[in-house]
């Protein structure tokens, strides 16, 4: 399968990673399924939002066998499921101290309401992964959680709709 990857001529160019942390701790390798994806990082700007350069782009053929489909298996990674009940635990715990310190019945309601409704996040966080090609899975330390998995079960990466990532 064709990949397409445009390269800086300095990973720091990219500014993507500006909290201090490692955001790519495995350097795996993300290209794009899609000429028109891939052009999302075509050029690198300054602050001011102005081109500075043009990448190369880089034409790769990607050998699909090893690649774990996201799209369609997603949901039996522990990684997944991890990141899916880890999310909703920090809700549940806020939203239980914000209703036990609630000071009237409809506050308690209004956070009781909100700890219903959390039986439903999953799905919201479901679409979120997908609609970013599962890039809360494989940025900073959950990565080395995913990296881990697939590589136990085989795989040497992973594919997406418009992403494939090599380790």
């Amino acid at each position: 399968m064709k990949a397409f990857r445009y390269n800086s001529k300095e990973r720091s160019d990219r500014k993507f990673n500006t909290c201090g942390k490692e955001k790519n701790p495995n350097n795996i390798k993300f290209y794009a399924t899609n000429l028109n994806y891939a052009d999302n990082y075509k050029y690198i700007y300054n602050n001011d939002c102005e081109v500075i350069y043009e990448c190369s782009l880089e034409v790769a053929d990607i050998n699909t066998d090893k690649l774990f489909d996201m799209n369609a298996n997603y949901s039996t990674l522990t990684t997944y499921n991890n990141y899916i009940s880890s999310q909703i635990s920090i809700q549940l715990n806020d939203f239980t101290t914000f209703m036990n310190n609630a000071k009237k019945a409809s506050e308690r309601k209004m956070w009781a309401n909100q700890i219903e409704d959390l039986k439903k996040q999953d799905v919201v966080l479901t679409n979120n992964l997908v609609r970013n090609e599962f890039q809360l899975l494989s940025d900073f330390e959950r990565q080395n959680e995913l990296v881990a998995e697939l590589k136990a079960l085989g795989y040497n990466g992973y594919i997406t709709k418009n992403e494939i990532a090599i380790f």
